[in-house]
């Protein structure tokens, strides 16, 4: 869209709110307080000015605010009032959800930003059209979070600091003030006489982000008074670093041997040792990212890199609590795998109960998989047609297979079944008695020249 010589353009933060007439719809976190409230009244103004001015020639996206309640502060009932009355005053729909915040491993701020990003979620899916989600966050909180990740460690991902765009969802979430010192802001509300929740806890220097805002930033302010602008710019630098890895990453990621597992995917181990530490780590890096696991600690990355050096053809496996109990990292046989940790408990317990199976249906274990018999008419031995149950193994189980007794954990072993899915594997019986190993083989008294052939799919 060509620059707007208008009124509008003259309008406060106008230009880095004309990129968002390309969406159909412009959602507004606000919480009531100074940030979020500069955004709406400032954007809502901008688009009142632009929509007077081009009546029809310019289209203006449907503003929507949404306010969560977390209810954990005694005034929440009274913030959320205050921002039904700020919307009302400007004409703009307020979406208002209350949420339920229970505190995890990872503490009460952590469990409330997942309670509100949830509601965000929803909505964003349930709208028509292209969307975005907007938060007033700007350059002191920039500022804040460098300085707190830098403090911990953090390496170039976590200095780029709060990005000004991603993707949520269907849509996209934009930080449009991110260029803007809290001062313009706090400015900017005095001059449009704007009233905003002034949040108690914001004052609770127990809270890293509160002790540096209160505490250390002002201090560094007094001898570099130019010190939120220039982490701010120095964010940016990181954060085009950043660009540059992930696109390295990516092509290196591109030469792995890649494949897709049950309730996972794995790489070969050789494919990854032919990389140096520095770029090994980029790709581990970019790997977990695609599942949503970000910043990883160096300490988790080193773990990885020793099962990658292990050299053991034997099953390791690096624990899920270290993803957030979400994904583990395993090696076996020479693949590396990021397997889905949900996913696999809920597939160890899909085998808990016998389940009654025939031949000409199909069975779909919830959790695990899917076990189908197709009807073949050749010398090829396949499976008795009949009634059968489906199982997990048991300890020290044989079954018999071309005359000779066998057990089920050498079968598995033999056939490279890693050790995480023998427990829910499904095995096929006829009263006790193995019947089949779907996939595998059938059983000697099992089988038959043409009938059923057995096979077995995990879920995707």
């Amino acid at each position: 869209m060509k620059d707007l010589v208008t009124e509008a353009a003259k309008t406060p933060f106008a230009k880095h709110y004309q990129p968002l007439l390309q969406y159909s719809h412009c959602f507004i976190a606000y919480s009531g307080g100074l940030d979020s409230t500069v955004l709406l009244h400032s954007l809502s103004c901008f688009f009142t000015a632009l929509q007077s001015e081009n009546p029809d020639s310019v289209s203006i996206p449907q503003l929507t605010a949404i306010h969560i309640n977390h209810q954990l502060h005694s005034d929440s009932a009274k913030w959320q009032e205050h921002c039904v009355t700020s919307c009302q005053q400007l004409s703009i729909t307020l979406i208002a959800e209350k949420v339920l915040v229970q505190a995890d491993g990872n503490g009460i701020e952590s469990a409330a930003r997942q309670a509100r990003y949830q509601v965000f979620e929803q909505q964003l899916n349930s709208v028509q059209g292209s969307a975005c989600l907007l938060m007033a966050h700007h350059a002191n909180d920039q500022a804040e979070t460098v300085l707190m990740r830098l403090s911990r460690g953090a390496g170039t991902s976590g200095a780029a600091g709060i990005p000004q765009a991603r993707s949520l969802a269907k849509a996209d979430l934009i930080r449009p003030l991110l260029a803007y010192s809290r001062s313009e802001l706090e400015q900017y509300a005095i001059e449009n006489q704007l009233a905003y929740i002034d949040d108690p806890s914001n004052s609770d220097e127990s809270f890293d982000r509160n002790f540096i805002r209160r505490q250390v930033l002002p201090l560094l302010q007094q001898r570099w008074p130019a010190v939120v602008a220039n982490l701010e710019r120095f964010a940016n630098i990181a954060a085009s670093d950043k660009r540059l890895l992930s696109d390295l990453a990516e092509i290196d990621f591109a030469t792995l041997d890649l494949s897709a597992e049950a309730f996972g995917e794995s790489i070969a181990v050789e494919t990854i040792k032919q990389f140096g530490t520095s770029r090994k780590n980029n790709i581990l890096r970019f790997w977990l990212a695609q599942k949503q696991i970000n910043n990883p600690s160096q300490a988790v990355i080193a773990q990885i890199e020793a099962l990658i050096n292990s050299n053991s053809s034997e099953a390791k496996v690096l624990l899920a609590s270290d993803f957030a109990g979400q994904y583990r990292i395993s090696i076996y046989r020479d693949r590396l795998y990021l397997l889905n940790n949900n996913k696999l408990e809920q597939a160890a317990e899909s085998l808990n109960s016998a389940l009654v199976w025939h031949t000409d249906q199909a069975l779909t274990i919830k959790g695990l998989g899917q076990l189908t018999a197709k009807l073949l008419e050749s010398n090829h031995a396949v499976m008795v047609q009949g009634q059968y149950t489906v199982g997990a193994r048991y300890d020290g189980q044989k079954y018999r297979y071309q005359d000779m007794s066998r057990s089920i954990k050498k079968c598995f072993n033999e056939q490279g079944i890693p050790p995480w899915l023998r427990d829910c594997y499904p095995v096929v019986y006829s009263g006790d008695i193995v019947a089949a190993i779907p996939g595998i083989l059938i059983c000697d008294e099992f089988r038959q020249a043409g009938g059923w052939q057995l096979q077995w799919s995990w879920l995707d």
